[in-house]
């Protein structure tokens, strides 16, 4: 080792044991802040697939039903949470968001069925917030919302054959 790199140790173990006699310290405080605000998704649907419907081997006077699902993620705490579903893309002329008359197509062949709330079948799930849309209140953002949206379609429909199809879109309001 040379004379300089002792002399540099040396230096270091000593400055090393020194403490500063007059040491002062200043403190101060600052904010943290955040502002969380309500918000909703759609974070998944179900498909409604009623399967198979052959007009000529059921009993008219039984009707074809299916489920599907609409699942929601919302911010905790927020109030007057709705979720609506539109008429459809294929609504019958007349239709409205408080009475929504929504058919399946086929060409120029349609199919109606009918979307409710509950699984009796007796509250129709349409887009009139206040009136006919699904009120709920939010379990948070890490456990969906999910809930279920029963269809029939009525007994005794005469449709010709083939694959009928709409598309139905759900709207959550906050």
């Amino acid at each position: 080792m040379n004379r300089t790199n002792i002399f540099i140790g040396v230096a270091l173990i000593f400055a090393a044991s020194m403490s500063p006699a007059n040491a002062t310290t200043a403190t101060g405080t600052f904010a943290v802040t955040a502002t969380v605000t309500s918000g909703c998704v759609i974070a998944s649907t179900t498909d409604l697939a009623f399967g198979n419907y052959d007009p000529a081997n059921v009993n008219f006077s039984t009707q074809k039903t299916g489920t599907g699902s609409v699942s929601v993620r919302c911010v905790i705490g927020g109030t007057g949470i709705s979720l609506a579903l539109n008429q459809g893309a294929h609504p019958v002329t007349g239709s409205t968001c408080t009475i929504p008359q929504r058919q399946m197509v086929f060409g120029i062949n349609t199919l109606p069925y009918f979307l409710y709330s509950n699984p009796g079948n007796t509250t129709v799930w349409g887009c009139t917030t206040g009136t006919n849309t699904v009120s709920f209140t939010p379990t948070g953002v890490l456990t969906a919302n999910v809930l279920t949206t029963y269809g029939v379609i009525p007994a005794g429909d005469d449709t010709p054959a083939g694959n009928y199809s709409d598309t139905v879109t759900a709207t959550v309001t906050f």
